[in-house]
């Protein structure tokens, strides 16, 4: 039973195949390229290789992962819990790209148990929408508790006019506490507020997004963006008819 080893990198694949004993018989060092991939995979199959190992199928080893198990091979994921586990028993303990394949091969050859990644399609897609929706969710709710805090230093007991900045109308009522305020506080806090409008309601932005055909759709600044008056956008643009002439 033949087994190689992936140790992943940004720019390299450390690889190593190991026999049925965890002897190694050869080492590459193969780019983290699609030409690659496509090498390693055509190598896997000369050599007839039963399993391939693979260690951080969720970040740099993902493009060959999923190269890997397109192509038919057993591809599995070894944690890095196992692999610096099985190296602390080493004579030497050192810590090489070599070493590292290695370790993760003969993690694989000895565990059966190893899981195999799934991340792909469907899934993957929800994941990375959800992902983006709590980043975006998180930014907010950041810049809201330091707008607090500097509307706190600036206008002391505002809470009682604005107790949270859910809608844009808070939004509003907070620009127009801090519009006149030349301090450094107040120049901040008009630029908090302005980014909290971008990210107020991010499953609004992406349901208005797939309603405009995939296109991005900007949000209209507040009213007091620009002179402290309402924004032009707002409104269509008067065509300029021509006046009658009087006879």
């Amino acid at each position: 039973m033949l087994v190689i080893g992936i140790d992943s990198h940004k720019s390299t694949l450390s690889v190593c195949l190991v026999d049925h004993l965890g002897t190694a018989l050869e080492y590459r060092s193969i780019a983290n390229t699609p030409a690659g991939h496509r090498h390693l995979v055509d190598w896997a199959q000369t050599t007839k290789a039963a399993r391939v190992a693979v260690e951080g199928s969720g970040s740099y080893g993902r493009p060959i992962a999923v190269a890997a198990i397109s192509a038919g091979l057993d591809v599995r994921e070894v944690p890095p819990q196992l692999t610096a586990r099985l190296r602390r028993r080493g004579r030497t303990q050192t810590k090489t790209d070599q070493v590292d394949a290695l370790v993760i091969a003969r993690v694989a050859l000895r565990d059966h148990t190893l899981s195999v990644p799934t991340f792909w399609e469907d899934t993957e897609d929800l994941r990375v929408l959800v992902t983006y929706r709590r980043e975006l969710v998180e930014d907010r709710t950041a810049q809201a508790n330091w707008l607090h805090a500097d509307l706190e230093k600036i206008r002391p007991g505002y809470h009682q006019i604005i107790p949270r900045f859910t809608t844009r109308k808070a939004l509003d009522q907070a620009m127009k506490l801090c519009w006149r305020d030349t301090t450094c506080h107040g120049r901040v806090a008009k630029q908090r507020i302005r980014k909290t409008a971008t990210t107020r309601h991010p499953d609004q932005r992406t349901h208005r997004r797939d309603q405009n055909h995939g296109r991005p759709v900007r949000n209209p600044p507040t009213r007091h963006s620009r002179r402290g008056c309402a924004s032009r956008s707002h409104h269509p643009r008067r065509s300029r008819q021509p006046l009658p002439l009087s006879h």
